[in-house]
């Protein structure tokens, strides 16, 4: 998992300075050729642990009261309280998180509606990184907790591949790609 600040000694990052953080990290992610040796390998319980983590973490916001969405839930906004590479797994204690989601700054909560919709190109989720939105966000379409699931589903889908889920994809046709419902190549079982 990657995991990046959004607040920094000055205070939060501004809207354009958080996008172009998020397409750098993910234009780093598709360009790198030995991303591989950039990664701490992780066995399966701790993948198993990280990807309870974050169902947890979106699962408490989503039975708030109202649902809380997270509306930008992606793999570089998850924090880790350990470094991966030097956990003494023998002294974890497995019962507190190891991920944590952040950055909630397109957070909103659901008051009165089962469904939110998308206003338009100014609205705050029209320039939304594709890679992890749900095709009815990029679709401009109503959406729900389910687009925050959606996105957990990729961020499941990259502890299992270990890789950029759209690598093969163009940058600009990613987001006509999740549209279309093409579905990711099924991942090789990574360390």
């Amino acid at each position: 998992l990657f995991a990046q600040l959004s607040e920094c000694h000055a205070g939060p990052m501004t809207p354009a300075l958080q996008k172009k953080t998020d397409d750098r990290i993910d234009q780093t992610m598709r360009k790198s050729t030995k991303v591989n040796n950039l990664l701490v390998a992780i066995d399966w319980p701790l993948r198993l642990k990280l990807a309870t983590d974050l169902t947890r973490g979106l699962m408490h916001m989503h039975l708030q009261s109202p649902p809380l969405l997270h509306r930008d839930f992606k793999t570089p906004n998850v924090f880790v309280t350990h470094r991966l590479d030097t956990i003494d797994f023998s002294n974890v204690d497995w019962k507190q998180p190891l991920a944590k989601v952040g950055d909630f700054g397109l957070s909103i909560r659901m008051l009165g509606t089962f469904e939110l919709n998308i206003g338009g190109f100014t609205h705050a989720l029209a320039r939304i990184n594709p890679t992890w939105a749900a095709p009815e966000v990029l679709s401009k379409q109503s959406y729900s907790t389910g687009a925050d699931v959606y996105a957990l589903g990729i961020a499941f889908w990259e502890l299992l591949a270990r890789q950029h889920p759209f690598l093969s994809v163009k940058e600009s046709a990613v987001a006509g790609y999740v549209i279309d419902d093409l579905r990711r190549h099924q991942p090789q079982r990574r360390v």
